[in-house]
This record gives C-alpha cells, structure tokens and sequence, in this order.
C-alpha cells in the first residue's frame, strides 16, 4: 500500500526484511524523520499508535495533508481524473510550474514521479506517463487517509526536531532515519537534486539521543566508520534495469542490540 511510487522509498518490505524486522513490535510514539511518501510507516503502522512524518520537502508534505485531510483528499482525486493522461507538453508545464497551494504543489509531485525517470524530475517518459495513471490508486488513498489520523504530519529540518528529543520536548519511542543517502547524487543526473547530509553533524545529534533509533543509509566505507560503535548489518537490494540486475548495498545502523545484527 503506497501513496505512489518514490525514489528510496521502503515499500518493498521482501527488499527491506532485515530493516522490517529490526523494528520493535510495539511502538507508542514513532518518528519518521525524512518520511518522503511515508512508505515506512505505512509498512508499520499496525505496530504504532501514534507518529510524526516529517518532511522537509514542501511538495512531499503538500501531498501527505492532501491524503490526510478529507476535503483536499477529495480535490485531489477530482484533479487527477481530470489532467490525464500527461502528454509531453502538460509535463513540462507542470515540471517548471510554481505551485502557489498546497494541492497544486500535491498535483505537480505526483505529476514529476508518474512521467520522469525514476520519478526523479528529469526528461519525460512518454512510455511510463501512459503505462497507468494515479486513478486506481483512489481506493488506496482513502485507507491511507483513515491511518494517517493517528499521524502528525510535519515540514521541518530534522534539526529542529532533533533538538525537541534531546531537550525531552518530544517523548518517542523511536526514531526513524532514512535521509538522502551518503553521496547519492554522484550516482548520475537523475539524482543530482538529492543532497545527502553532513554525517558528523548528523551523528552528534543522535550520540545525546537516549530513544531508540534506527538509520539506513547507503552501505560504503564513510557510513561504517561514522557510525563504527553502533551495532550495523549490511543487505543489497536489486533494481531490475535494462533486463540487469543492479546491486544496491545498504546498511542499516541502530543505537539498540537486534538478534541478527553484529558489532
């Protein structure tokens, strides 16, 4: 169950096992730190009474109230029936577009992941813009709705936040992390928008972080040694591109001993 198809996301819980099954089963207070579509928590929600999805994102946190608010909720679905399909000319409107609503910066998100590359906001895809349309993802938007009135949803640096845990502010249970990935954009044009974060600096909020936390991350040599007094495991997911199977390596890092994790 997924709001729509997103770069990074967890959705693929037999890709992420090791990551599934490091969470507890029991979760009063979650926070999602970098939620982009929220596909984690969607994938745990039945283990969680409460979270906050957090976004720093302005069009990812403009799309997460229209699923949760009813009445931008149904706006949304009115507009999609009516803009498709996307031909090349609508895609390059919508792509250089300044949505001034939060329901047109939801419409210009969902128009970038349907119709560009991996859902990255590059060329137009005229094969991918007419494969489908958001228009059977309705019945899925209207269950997320109904899960995510136990959610608060947020648009802040994770800083910010952060700062609430350690200042005892915020009470969780835990803290979810999957921000850009070490690097990421160096893995070619379609990912150069995505900044990855300072590691140190990252590290020395969550050193005074006495919650549970667990991080994923792409899996290299920076990562390991970063974080190298945690407890870390590594696992590689595939992408199926050009009838190829392309490894990726990613590493999953917790403040908290698990059974198959080792130091």
């Amino acid at each position: 169950m997924t709001i729509a198809s997103y770069p990074g996301g967890k959705s693929n819980k037999k890709k992420h096992k090791i990551l599934y099954q490091s969470i507890p089963k029991n979760i009063n207070y979650l926070v999602d730190l970098f939620t982009g579509l929220s596909n984690f928590y969607l994938g745990i929600n039945k283990r969680t009474k409460f979270a906050l999805l957090n976004d720093l994102d302005s069009e990812v946190y403009s799309l997460l109230l229209c699923i949760k608010d009813k009445e931008l909720l149904n706006k949304l679905i009115n507009q999609v029936k009516k803009i498709q399909p996307i031909e090349k000319k609508d895609y390059y409107y919508w792509k250089s577009f300044k949505p001034p609503s939060e329901l047109e910066k939801a419409i210009r998100l969902l128009v970038i992941l349907n119709c560009s590359p991996n859902g990255a906001g590059g060329g137009y895809s005229n094969e991918k813009a007419h494969r489908h349309w958001y228009t059977n993802k309705i019945p899925i938007w209207k269950e997320i709705c109904k899960l995510f009135q136990k959610t608060q949803i947020t648009n802040f640096d994770y800083t910010l936040i952060l700062e609430d845990i350690i200042a005892g502010k915020t009470k969780v249970d835990l803290l979810y992390l999957d921000p850009p990935y070490f690097k990421v954009a160096e893995k070619g044009k379609l990912y150069r928008n995505y900044n990855s974060i300072d590691l140190d600096r990252f590290k020395t909020y969550l050193s005074k972080i006495d919650s549970q936390w667990i991080l994923s991350n792409r899996d290299c040599y920076e990562v390991r040694e970063t974080f190298s007094e945690y407890y870390q495991k590594s696992y590689n997911t595939y992408n199926d591109m050009n009838n190829q199977k392309n490894k990726n390596p990613e590493i999953i890092i917790s403040n908290y001993k698990i059974k198959s994790f080792q130091t």
